[in-house]
């Protein structure tokens, strides 16, 4: 049996844990490699909590490095397709591409007001209610018992990446005449993940949280922006509603301490929002053409996405544990 010992001053130091006893004290019947690796182990351990790195800082490294990955694709693929001009008129050229009208939703440009390409849809986007949760867990926290104990600081993360999403695709999905220049639609993917798998960490318990740890969610999000670069946006947005709806049934305890009132609700503004989409897609042209080019018919889907489905989500994650929509982890 091999042991080594850290100081106790030394352990202290990083842990804050306050004692007078011995020396701490590692043994271990292993091999002298696994002697090495756990000491290894252990000295990355105290450096990474030294220099502060935790959980936010690897998720939002993840996150920029898939954003990179996907803007460096898309660089490659712009520069082949579309022949860029030279470097003196690539900032003209960019600025002729992002006024180009490439808007694939059901909303005729500039219709409803010429300061947004589809106003009315960019207006249904915004997040009034997360901006407001938001505010309240600043200004006075305690108002929503929810938002003021353990689960504080993870639902304060679900509504910060509801904020951006929703944000983010209201001014590059809508308020832009071509998502394109802003890659809307690849950076959107990635806050939507992060925004679903931040709703899972706070819905399954934790037992089987680590089914959705970093690893999980770099794999599901490269997997549906390939599926976005070879079958399109409005196809791989029907996938994603598919397989959300799917996770609850195919992976045990994903969504698993939403009582069944909560999984209704979802369910009961979930799949109408999914067929008020459906029916915009395929009937656009014939809405277009035989009723109204004005009328905004993608405000509907939007609306009841953003504002129905989404405020739905939030109700839930601030309600009270154990409650109506939330039961407690064992």
């Amino acid at each position: 049996m091999t042991k080594f010992t850290y100081p106790v001053g030394l352990v202290n130091q990083y842990t804050g844990y306050k004692s007078d006893d011995d020396p701490i004290e590692i043994s271990t019947s292993e091999s002298h490699d696994d002697v090495e690796d756990v000491y290894e182990d252990s000295a990355i351990s105290f450096y990474i909590y030294k220099i502060g790195w935790n959980s936010y800082f690897y998720k939002f490294a993840s996150f920029m490095a898939v954003v990179t990955n996907v803007y460096m694709l898309n660089a490659v693929m712009t520069a082949v397709n579309y022949n860029l001009p030279s470097y003196q008129t690539t900032i003209d050229s960019y600025f002729e591409m992002a006024m180009t009208n490439n808007l694939p939703f059901c909303e005729t440009s500039f219709a409803v007001t010429p300061l947004m390409a589809q106003g009315a849809s960019a207006l249904a986007h915004l997040p009034y209610v997360p901006a407001f949760l938001l505010g309240l867990i600043y200004a006075s926290p305690a108002t929503i018992p929810m938002l003021d104990n353990i689960y504080g600081e993870k639902t304060k993360r679900l509504l910060w990446a509801q904020f951006a999403l929703q944000m983010f695709t209201s001014i590059g999905g809508h308020m832009l005449p071509n998502p394109r220049a802003v890659m809307n639609q690849e950076i959107s993917i990635v806050i939507a993940f992060y925004f679903l798998f931040s709703f899972l960490e706070l819905t399954t318990p934790k037992k089987s949280t680590h089914l959705f740890k970093q690893k999980t969610f770099i794999l599901f999000t490269s997997m549906f922006m390939l599926g976005y670069f070879v079958i399109g946006l409005m196809p791989i947005i029907f996938t994603g509603f598919a397989a959300t709806v799917m996770l609850s049934f195919l992976i045990q305890d994903a969504f698993g301490l939403i009582t069944e009132q909560g999984r209704n609700i979802l369910l009961a503004t979930f799949v109408p929002t999914a067929v008020v989409l459906l029916i915009e897609t395929t009937s656009c042209d014939w809405l277009q053409s035989n009723i109204s080019n004005q009328v905004p018919w993608h405000l509907l889907f939007d609306i009841m996405f953003w504002q129905v489905v989404g405020s739905a989500i939030d109700v839930i994650v601030i309600s009270p544990r154990p409650g109506k929509f939330l039961m407690i982890d064992d």
